[in-house]
Order: structure tokens, then C-alpha cells, then sequence
């Protein structure tokens, strides 16, 4: 009997690596395992996402996003 293989592609945000919240104001970064929502600094929602596509934030020092090159200044 043939064996099957079932392919699954894990989804673009598999949930794997560190992930940071960014207040889009002052650039503060806090890692998303934390309960911040809102930046202390000035109350700012922070974002944990790029809000034009989606691409979770992966560094502390980002200002751009690495999928499309939005400018997080802007969200």
C-alpha cells in the first residue's frame, strides 16, 4: 500500500522567535511576552505588527517594517 505524505505549510506567522511591541512615537520596545499594550512613555497603543501587511516586529531596534518597508513613524 502507497504511503501518503500530507504536506502542511506552517502560516507566514508561525509564532516562532521573539516578537517585540514598538511604540510607533518614541520607538520603545518591549518583548511581546510581556502584558504592555500601551507605551508608558507617552500612552501610545503600541504595535506588534506592521499595520499595512501584517509582518510580526522581530527586532527592538526596527523602524521600518522587513516585510514592505512601511515606516512604523507612520502607523
Amino acid at each position: 500500500m502507497p504511503r501518503l505524505i500530507r504536506r502542511v505549510s506552517p502560516p507566514e506567522d508561525s509564532g516562532r522567535g521573539p516578537y517585540y511591541r514598538l511604540c510607533p512615537r518614541c520607538f520603545r520596545a518591549v518583548p511581546g511576552s510581556t502584558a504592555e499594550r500601551y507605551c508608558i512613555n507617552d500612552g501610545t497603543r503600541l504595535l506588534d505588527r506592521c499595520p499595512c501587511c501584517g509582518t510580526r516586529i522581530t527586532s527592538p531596534y526596527s523602524r521600518y517594517c522587513s516585510g514592505c518597508g512601511h515606516p512604523y513613524a507612520q502607523a
